[in-house]
C-alpha cells in the first residue's frame, strides 16, 4: 500500500507539473495572439503593454533588401504609421519553446501576396510576459 501511495504521489506531481507547463505556454501564446492584433489594429497602447521598455526589433524586408533595428519607440511608430501589419489577414502561433520564465516564439504573419516570419523573446516581468527581442522577415510569398 505504501508504494502505491509512492506512486500516486509521484504521478499527482507529474500531472501538476505538465499543467502549469501547459498553462505557461497558452499565457505566452494568448500575448502573441494579442500582440499581433494590436499590430494589425494600429492599437500602439495596447502594443505597449506587451513590449518591454528595452526592447529591440530587427526587420530584414527581402522584398527590397532592407535591414532595420528599432527601439520601442521607433517600432510603435512603425506600428502606428501600419507598416506593421495592416495588410495581414492572418496570424499564426506556430512554435512555442518555454524554459520558465523564458520563451521562444515562431509566429507567421500572411496577407495576400506577403508573409512576416517572426521570432520573439519573452521574459517574465511583474508575473506579465513581456517581449524584449523580436527578429522578423517579410517576403512576397
Amino acid at each position: 500500500m505504501k508504494k502505491l501511495n509512492q506512486v500516486i504521489i509521484v504521478l499527482l506531481a507529474l500531472i501538476i507539473g505538465v499543467s502549469n507547463s501547459f498553462a505557461s505556454e497558452n499565457d505566452v501564446k494568448a500575448t502573441i495572439n494579442e500582440y499581433l492584433s494590436a499590430i494589425n489594429k494600429k492599437e500602439t497602447k495596447a502594443l505597449d503593454t506587451f513590449v518591454n521598455d528595452d526592447a529591440s526589433f530587427t526587420m530584414l524586408n527581402n522584398i527590397i533588401g532592407k535591414k532595420e533595428v528599432l527601439d520601442q519607440d521607433d517600432y510603435l511608430d512603425f506600428v502606428k504609421q501600419g507598416k506593421a501589419g495592416a495588410w495581414v489577414t492572418s496570424n499564426e502561433v506556430k512554435l512555442v519553446n518555454l524554459q520558465g520564465d523564458i520563451a521562444v516564439v515562431y509566429a507567421e504573419s500572411e496577407g495576400k501576396t506577403l508573409i512576416r516570419k517572426e521570432y520573439l523573446t519573452l521574459v517574465v516581468n511583474n508575473g506579465e510576459w513581456e517581449i524584449v527581442n523580436s527578429v522578423s522577415t517579410l517576403a512576397k510569398k
